[in-house]
């Protein structure tokens, strides 16, 4: 009992956050929270050290190197200027960013892109004076939906394709997933234009074309990302030769990254721009959710819910909302010895803790990158804000869905 009243008062902190002039970082919750639950004696400093699952810290650490190299090069905001220059306002750069976004994380997955995407979106919101709200939210949206249609689209899907052994995982993901992706992509730009109707101004935007500040760094992360998409891409065909067989992402990120460290004469000041306070974010969580796990209070839940019997909607919505208490792949994790193995629930149970990161802050990994990332450079969006428009879009995914299974996968 004592981990759950720990992780609760962490997701009441992240809520709150402000206590009068003490403003509590996200990161600072999490890692007071996991430094209780080893000082309560709830997990064993073997059992911590042992939670923590480091090949996400370190795909997360090579990732973050890239997106430095994206960044200080001024190559990022260049090719910001190639994909939307044609957007003449800011419902149509609004709609571009939500598909592209959206199209590019079922292959980068949403974690890779919302590091990216962060920042690139942070770029239009400077140059174009659009609220970085409703950018961070477009971009936490777009790539928790959009990687919904693919087996290496998150972490959670990876997960359920593998251990799930989801026969054909790329036609299956994209059977189940592909129609109610779309919808909830046209949906998230509709609903955020009710949210912040005064952004969607009718002002023509003028876009500028801004020089390559250091080409020869540029040049480096130019060929670190033609390696990261050959071997995302070959990945991709091994999961359809042997679906078994798992290449790494960790592995991909490493290999991409290594031109730009090993090459590049800023290797020092990139590898500083790391945003080390997501990694302690994340390493703590993976603490503090093992105690938890380790109470054996969620399981007794689970297994009182009987998931083999619920219907696909049930599992759905069951995922959403244990996804909101563990974050998703936890949640995944836990869900996935408790669920039948059709395949009809196994794509439930994948879209559910997936979409579960439109509902709040702490719903997905990649909404916890995005937010930090912001909060680097003096932005941020509280829990409530980030809610207040999750809790309608999750309602609208949750209809979708619903309205999929029923006429389309009868």
């Amino acid at each position: 009992m004592i981990p759950l009243i720990i992780l609760l008062l962490v997701v009441a902190v992240i809520s709150i956050r402000n206590f009068g002039r003490f403003k509590v970082e996200m990161w600072q919750a999490m890692a007071t929270g996991a430094l209780l639950s080893i000082i309560l004696r709830q997990i064993s400093i073997k059992d911590a050290i042992f939670s923590i699952n480091f090949e996400i810290i370190f795909f997360l650490f090579f990732m973050f190197v890239i997106g430095s190299a994206f960044e200080l090069s001024g190559l990022l905001e260049f090719l910001s200027f190639k994909v939307f220059k044609n957007a003449k306002n800011v419902d149509t750069l609004i709609l571009q960013m939500i598909f592209v976004f959206g199209i590019l994380s079922s292959i980068f997955t949403n974690d890779t892109i919302a590091i990216v995407g962060t920042s690139l979106g942070l770029i239009l919101s400077r140059n174009h004076k659009i609220s970085p709200k409703l950018i961070l939210l477009t971009v936490a949206f777009s790539v928790t939906i959009g990687s919904t249609f693919s087996p290496i689209g998150n972490p959670q899907n990876l997960i359920i394709a593998v251990l799930g052994k989801v026969p054909n995982p790329f036609v299956t993901f994209f059977k189940f997933n592909f129609i109610p992706m779309i919808v909830n992509l046209i949906f998230t730009y509709l609903i955020l234009k009710l949210f912040y109707k005064n952004e969607f101004h009718e002002e023509d935007l003028t876009h500028e074309l801004v020089e390559i500040q250091d080409i020869k760094l540029a040049k480096i992360v130019s060929f670190s990302s033609i390696i990261l998409i050959i071997l995302i891409l070959a990945k991709i065909s091994i999961a359809y030769i042997n679906p078994s067989y798992d290449f790494p992402l960790v592995y991909i990120a490493a290999i991409s990254a290594l031109p730009i460290i090993i090459f590049s004469n800023r290797r020092i000041e990139l590898i500083k721009e790391v945003d080390y306070k997501t990694l302690l974010f994340f390493i703590s969580m993976f603490i503090l959710m093992r105690s938890v796990f380790l109470s054996g209070i969620v399981q007794n839940t689970i297994k009182s819910l009987n998931l083999q019997e619920m219907g696909r909607i049930s599992i759905f919505i069951t995922s959403i909302l244990v996804s909101q208490l563990v974050s998703n792949v936890p949640a995944a994790i836990l869900l996935l010895p408790f669920a039948d193995n059709s395949i009809q629930s196994l794509m439930a149970l994948s879209s559910g803790t997936t979409i579960a990161g439109n509902l709040t802050i702490l719903g997905a990994a990649s909404n916890i990158i995005a937010i930090q990332k912001s909060e680097k450079v003096g932005h941020t969006i509280t829990f409530w804000e980030f809610s207040k428009v999750g809790v309608a879009l999750t309602l609208q995914n949750i209809i979708t869905y619903s309205v999929f299974y029923k006429v389309f996968l009868k």
